[in-house]
């Protein structure tokens, strides 16, 4: 399996030859239009060629939306982000863990704070002993 940077080198040397290729169409559509402002009017032919390079620039801009999409996929599946998952879900299983503990704690503190008012009560209940008093 390629890591992530892998991925990325690839995808990246895709896109940019597609990108290019897109940069290359657009200034040959450039072109016949200038033609046009020049000339007044396009002949057929020249509408043609610009209709035929309009549809490859789209088809280039859907091509380089597709190889991003793809490349989303494969980062996915690296395992580079199989591992990261696994760690996060690990890391999420601890907290629960640890949570439940605090909820636990946290129950054992209200029972021992049961205890302890009502130990208060009872020394309250019970006659005060005095200095002076006799055993």
């Amino acid at each position: 399996m390629a890591t992530s940077s892998e991925i990325m080198s690839a995808a990246e040397a895709r896109i940019a030859e597609l990108q290019a290729t897109e940069r290359a169409t657009a200034q040959q559509i450039d072109a016949i239009r200038r033609k046009a402002l020049d000339q007044g009017s396009l002949s057929d032919a020249d509408r043609a060629t610009r209709d035929d390079l309009r549809a490859t620039q789209q088809a280039t801009l859907e091509a380089i939306e597709e190889v991003s999409l793809v490349n989303m996929q494969a980062l996915d599946d690296a395992d580079e982000v199989k591992n990261i998952r696994e760690r996060i879900s690990q890391v999420i299983a601890d907290l629960e863990h640890t949570r439940a503990k605090i909820l636990r704690i946290g129950e054992i503190a209200d029972k021992v704070g049961s205890v302890v008012t009502g130990l208060k009560d009872l020394a309250d209940k019970l006659p005060q002993l005095t200095a002076g008093a006799s055993g």
